[in-house]
């Protein structure tokens, strides 16, 4: 297999600036496609365009479908390894449903449970578990800079 890939999750930000951002990626992504394709740099009978990322990935669909002399497999890497900061990808998956026109997108496949250690001041609970057990999600790493939920 030989392709290209990018990843466009770090251009997510919840406004009008997303396509023409996905769009701009997505094109840088093409061009080099086809320069590696003309130069027959792929060794392969199907070429790979690849992109990852969970927020905008309606966005960057349209670009993965390009005409080359070989077949091309768009790709979509969705997702984290096991779960995704899913407090923050709430936000994101409200404008796909939006701009798609659906009833609902992505879901989290996991939920963790934890108990309540302490309470040692309003506003402030310490777990029995953190984020050396399980990660963090986006929406809690705030709390370890001293923003309390």
């Amino acid at each position: 297999m030989g392709g290209i890939e990018c990843y466009e999750g770090n251009l997510a930000t919840d406004t009008e600036k997303d396509k023409p951002a996905v769009d701009t990626l997505m094109s840088r992504c093409e061009a080099v496609a086809r320069a590696c394709d003309q130069q027959q740099l792929f060794d392969t009978d199907e070429i790979i365009l690849s992109a990852g990322g969970s927020a905008i990935f309606d966005l960057v669909v349209p670009g993965l479908k390009i005409s080359l002399e070989r077949p091309v497999r768009g790709v979509l890497r969705s997702g984290c390894y096991i779960t995704h900061d899913h407090g923050v990808y709430q936000r994101h998956l409200a404008k796909v449903q939006e701009r798609e026109h659906l009833q609902e997108s992505l879901q989290a496949a996991l939920e963790v449970w934890t108990m309540v250690q302490s309470v040692p001041e309003p506003g402030l609970a310490l777990l029995t578990c953190g984020k050396r057990d399980i990660s963090y999600d986006l929406t809690t790493a705030n709390l370890s800079q001293g923003t309390r939920a």
